[in-house]
Order: C-alpha cells, then structure tokens, then sequence
C-alpha cells in the first residue's frame, strides 16, 4: 500500500465552483423548460382529490335518477333482466354428476360468495341467499353445470344500516 500525501489528493480531487466563480443565470435560463401535454394538470393533491370528489358526486347523481330495482339489475351482471329487486348469480360447476344435497354437494360456499360479491358490486343482501336452479350446459357427453343463486338486494348507498339488529 502506498502512502498519498495531501497534496496529490487534493491534486486528483475534482474542481469545485464556488459562489464567486458560478456564472450567473437571469430568471429565463434559471426554469425548467416545460413539457406540453394534451392533459390539464392539476395544481396539488388537494385538487386530484377535489376531482375524484366531483367524479363520485357525478356517478351518485347519476344513480340517483335510477330506481333500486334498476342499479340492482346493472350490477347483477348474470340477469338478463333491465329491472329486479334480485341480485342473480350463476356459478359453473365442471362436469360431472348433478351436483345436489343427494350427491354431497354443499350450496353454503356459494351462497357465501353470492354475498361477497354482492357487496363488492355496491349491493347490499335483504333477504337469505337461495338456490334457484341447476341445469346442463356444454356438450351432453361431458356436461358443466350452471348452478343459479338469487338474493333480495338493494343498493348500497340507498340501504339502511341502521336497522341492522346489532349482534352481540
């Protein structure tokens, strides 16, 4: 290892501009230069929230002009329906026998999800979820199963929680 004196540091160090010696820059050549862009640009993040606001005040207004039974119907994507107090929703099932009681099959995970999924679509379960059919779809060799659950349902921003029973 070999020793470096003060001197060679110093001499290998690179060169440093101080106060004295930076050129000075009028208020022009100081600023970025900006970037067009076809999109309005919003000034904080208090406005991208004061947007979002307005965007979500729009789709409630929006929804308001629409009867429960309506919003139930556009957010039930398996009825065919344009109007129905019901949220539907069909699972299929791969092939095999028909699933019912008889054979083992249990209609409680579904139901389950029927609410889940419910919920997530902005709906909100009024009744007990309730198996409504099972039919046959696919090629009769080797047969799927459509197993069809509905649900009393009204909108989320419409139901009243405060006349849940508490649970204890």
């Amino acid at each position: 290892m070999t020793k470096t004196t003060k001197a060679e540091t110093e001499a290998e160090a690179p060169e440093v501009e101080t106060e004295a010696e930076a050129p000075e820059l009028d208020e022009t050549e100081a600023e970025a230069p900006e970037l067009e862009s076809d999109t309005p640009e919003l000034e904080s993040d208090t406005d991208e929230t004061g947007a979002r606001q307005l965007a979500r005040a729009a789709e409630l207004e929006a929804a308001n002009a629409l009867t429960d039974d309506e919003i139930v119907a556009a957010r039930s994507a398996d009825t065919d329906k344009l109007s129905t107090d019901e949220h539907v929703k069909i699972f299929v099932l791969e092939p095999g026998p028909k699933p019912t009681e008889a054979n083992g099959f249990d209609h409680g995970p579904n139901k389950a999800a029927v609410v889940q999924y419910m919920i997530a679509q902005g709906l909100r379960p009024t009744g007990e979820v309730r198996h409504v059919s099972t039919e046959k779809i696919g090629p009769a060799a080797m047969p799927s199963w459509a197993v069809k659950y509905a649900v009393l349902a009204v909108p989320a921003e419409r139901y009243d929680f405060a006349a849940e029973e508490p649970t204890a």
